[in-house]
């Protein structure tokens, strides 16, 4: 049996940077929704009042499904379909990189933790749970580094209502100059 030819670090960082673009392309939409129920959302979906009338008393929580559907809509009608891909460009700015970092770090940590053979370099041996785990871990840890950062702004960016005069998708310098300290904390 022959040995499959080792991918380049390039290659590794193609195929982050492939994944990670087709993955927010499908689900950024479900994202931008998410971060909107999470904060309760400009139309206070995720409020016990607001479910309660929308969704019946009898439900305290409300069914998520019916949630998703009806603040899916309510972002719809407000700014079309490009609502839903509020914060997208700077999600692809971030996340094309850290994906890129996350793959490459990973299989070059995989590379480094595989137990030398009789000559001394690593061997091809077979895949270790445990070495697996570490590289995933370490190539988490260099990722969020880039990624985390950016994407607290890409989630501000899907959450802040918009002025009604204002024609245009917040942009990042608009999230990040929202980001103050708590009153409530000084």
């Amino acid at each position: 049996m022959e040995d499959m030819p080792t991918p380049t670090l390039f290659a590794d960082m193609l195929a982050g940077c492939a994944a990670g673009a087709a993955q927010d392309m499908f689900l950024h939409p479900i994202d931008t929704l998410r971060a909107r129920l999470d904060v309760g959302g400009p139309t206070k979906v995720g409020t016990a009042t607001a479910q309660s009338a929308t969704f019946g008393a009898s439900s305290s929580l409300g069914n998520p499904a019916r949630m998703m559907l009806h603040e899916a809509r309510t972002v719809i009608a407000a700014d079309g379909l490009l609502g839903l891909y509020r914060g997208y460009g700077l999600c692809l700015i971030g996340s094309t990189p850290a994906n890129a970092l996350y793959f490459s770090s990973y299989q070059v940590l995989k590379r480094l933790l595989r137990p030398a053979g009789f000559d001394g370099q690593p061997s091809a041996a077979s895949a270790s749970f445990v070495r697996d785990s570490a590289a995933g871990f370490g190539a988490e840890v260099v990722a969020a580094g880039l990624w985390t950062p950016l994407d607290i702004v890409k989630q501000r960016m899907q959450v802040l209502a918009r002025p009604a005069c204002q024609h245009t998708l917040l942009t990042p310098r608009d999230s990040v100059s929202k980001l103050e300290p708590s009153k409530a904390s000084h």
